[in-house]
């Protein structure tokens, strides 16, 4: 992995070769950005394609971030999202063979057709963000992208209504009200 170039990044979130760290644990935060306006659930209108959160880690005493650096800004002009607040999201549950948060929903139409959508929580760090993570979704064992999201979740796939709300109702109930930070600690 190459090098983070952004000088405004502080070194702690600076991959430089760290390990993949694909197992999470229970209890641990992840946190998301999101504006003030949508603290209680900032997923009824994003695309489902990418779900980037930052991971805590396992170490309490030593977490791979905080919930302000969720605040740094990769790919602008400025450094900081000004405008934006953190909400954080617990982990409930892991599969306990791999460790990770992975949750199916299925859709079934009136025809008896149905649809599976997963959810995966997966540790993707980049250069200037080691604890980056996403919650990818797959339908049908097909990873859900923006060239394919149409045909997979889009309003023209009949069962897809339904995956979309599970999978946004799902992430909405990992929010940990008492845990939203308007003035994160350190901007204050």
């Amino acid at each position: 992995m190459i090098p983070c170039q952004l000088a405004h990044i502080p070194p702690h979130l600076h991959s430089n070769d760290k390990p993949l760290l694909p197992e999470f644990y229970v209890g641990e935060y992840v946190f998301r950005r999101c504006l003030p306006t949508e603290t209680t659930n900032p997923f009824p209108t994003i695309s489902l394609k990418d779900i980037s959160v930052n991971r805590q880690g396992s170490n309490i005493q030593s977490p791979l971030c905080q919930p302000e650096d969720t605040l740094y800004a990769l790919e602008s002009v400025t450094e900081r999202y000004e405008n934006f607040v953190v909400v954080a999201m617990e982990v409930m549950e892991v599969e306990p063979e791999a460790m990770t948060y992975k949750k199916s929903f299925v859709s079934v139409n009136e025809d008896g057709n149905s649809s599976e959508a997963t959810i995966t929580l997966l540790h993707d760090p980049l250069p200037c963000n080691y604890a980056h993570s996403i919650f990818r979704l797959s339908v049908d064992n097909e990873t859900v992208t923006a060239d394919n999201y149409k045909k997979t979740l889009g309003k023209q796939n009949a069962l897809a209504g339904k995956l979309r709300e599970y999978c946004r109702h799902e992430l909405a109930i990992m929010i940990v009200q008492n845990q939203i930070w308007i003035n994160p600690p350190g901007l204050r």
